[in-house]
């Protein structure tokens, strides 16, 4: 009777784990392309991209953090006897990993199409979202992110140089993860 139970809710688990990588995927719309900049505004689009958090990246993030948040309310630190970790933990990673899967997927999908100030910023914002998640990832979606940032490294070079050479480099990461702070601290632990 007992491995029935079990065997009910692992895969219910299982199906609920499906839901939320479909629900979450659903949520990433890169929509950065399709913004047009109006010849007054393009003196200002630095200034601009430096004080706005990217706004598919916001609803990708507040995904996972409201998944967390059903996760926790339902299940609190309950562990799940057949992997040894907590279901919210499990959630987490699935939602996660359904992320970097989706925005990957539309990265590649648009990436002949991107100017270089949008590949530098796309990387930029890849790598955000793999510091801020890396806790998260499993190693599908860690190996997926990384082939996409070496292939717009290989689109981008500034004047000779690798992106993310030298600390002009590291300035559009250290922004957004400025800007994404409460992001951060919502995913940080579990």
């Amino acid at each position: 009777m007992r491995e029935d139970i079990i065997s009910l809710e692992n895969t219910l688990f299982d199906e609920f784990l499906e839901g939320v990588k479909k629900n979450i995927a659903a949520c990433v719309k890169l929509g950065y392309l399709d913004r047009e900049v109006r010849k007054e505004d393009q003196g200002n689009d630095a200034q601009n991209s430096e004080s706005s958090f990217p706004s598919y990246l916001a609803a990708s993030l507040l995904a996972i953090v409201r998944c967390r948040a059903q996760v926790e309310k339902a299940l609190g630190d309950t562990i799940r006897a057949s992997d040894d970790v907590t279901y919210q933990s499990l959630a987490l990673d699935a939602a996660s990993d359904s992320v970097v899967h989706a925005l990957c997927k539309q990265i590649n999908f648009r990436a002949m199409r991107m100017t270089k100030r949008q590949t530098n910023d796309m990387m930029a914002q890849l790598q955000f979202l793999l510091n801020t998640l890396k806790i998260h990832l499993g190693e599908d979606a860690t190996s997926m992110a990384e082939s996409t940032k070496r292939m717009l490294s290989s689109r981008v070079s500034w004047h000779g140089k690798k992106a993310f050479d030298g600390p002009e480099g590291l300035a559009p990461v250290e922004t957004l993860e400025r800007l994404g702070r409460v992001y951060v601290l919502c995913l940080a632990e579990v």
